[in-house]
């Protein structure tokens, strides 16, 4: 029975935390959260790795003794790490939270719907710490782990929706910003004399301008109408696949903002 539940943990604790929590530097970029929080991550990280040993440690010492002791330092220690999971994860989901809802260049009803799904979860986590700490004996650590199992998918699935919204976000931001300037450059340019030279130059430059920033906007409509649904589950191998797809909006609003620069030079 305890050596079934262990090993449930090793997987859902283990695998799912680094997997889950490695927060890539695009979120924590110019973060919108405070470095007080984004430290207490930080912390959480390291307590939940010590919590881990100390756990795979207890279990180790349970199934050499079968005693009565070591059993109840393996519940304690399975506790310990159930504990140090939820906290970490509690943080972790609400610096996503926090960086979604400033995040701006974002459909605002996929928005919601993904700020929904957090909330979701950080209420459901509650709950499931509030259980872990009167799980008292293996049956109720078992309990309480094989809950999490049926629920680790739905916390996944707010997970990745975030992060690849918070993405292209920040592409989208970087585009809608090389649109407004494009339009006062031209403006700009309006009221000045020109030679022809340089007037050519410009009008190279403005459509390249405006060749990437729409290339950009049809890259990033696509990924979200195509490709994108909130009909089925959006989990790592989703989230991994879409990434991948933000390089060319990506890319090319870095383009936009290169010719945008000639621009002011000219």
């Amino acid at each position: 029975m305890y050596k079934s539940t262990t090993w449930k943990l090793s997987l859902t604790v283990g695998a799912f935390i680094l997997a889950l929590c490695l927060v890539p530097r695009i979120v924590f970029a110019q973060s919108a959260v405070s470095e007080d929080t984004l430290q207490l991550y930080r912390d959480q990280i390291s307590a939940y790795r010590d919590s881990e040993r100390t756990f795979e440690v207890a279990k180790e010492q349970y199934f050499k003794l079968q005693t009565l002791a070591s059993l109840e330092q393996a519940v304690s220690g399975t506790r310990n790490a159930l504990l140090a999971r939820t906290k970490v994860l509690t943080t972790y989901l609400t610096i996503l939270r926090t960086e979604l809802y400033a995040q701006h260049g974002i459909n605002l009803t996929l928005k919601d719907d993904a700020l929904e799904r957090l909330d979701t979860q950080l209420a459901y986590l509650k709950t499931h710490e509030d259980a872990v700490l009167i799980a008292n004996d293996r049956a109720a650590i078992a309990t309480v782990v094989t809950d999490f199992s049926l629920k680790q998918l739905f916390i996944e699935d707010a997970v990745y929706r975030s992060r690849l919204l918070i993405e292209v976000g920040k592409v989208q931001t970087v585009n809608d910003k090389a649109r407004t300037l494009l339009a006062d450059i031209k403006k700009a340019h309006e009221a000045e004399k020109a030679t022809s030279l340089v007037t050519a130059k410009r009008e190279r430059a403005y459509t390249e301008t405006s060749t990437h920033i729409e290339a950009t906007e049809a890259a990033l409509l696509e990924l979200l109408s195509q490709k994108y649904t909130v009909e089925k589950e959006f989990l790592k191998g989703q989230y991994t696949q879409q990434s991948k797809s933000i390089n060319e909006p990506y890319v090319s609003a870095q383009k936009a903002i290169g010719f945008l620069e000639e621009l002011l030079s000219l």
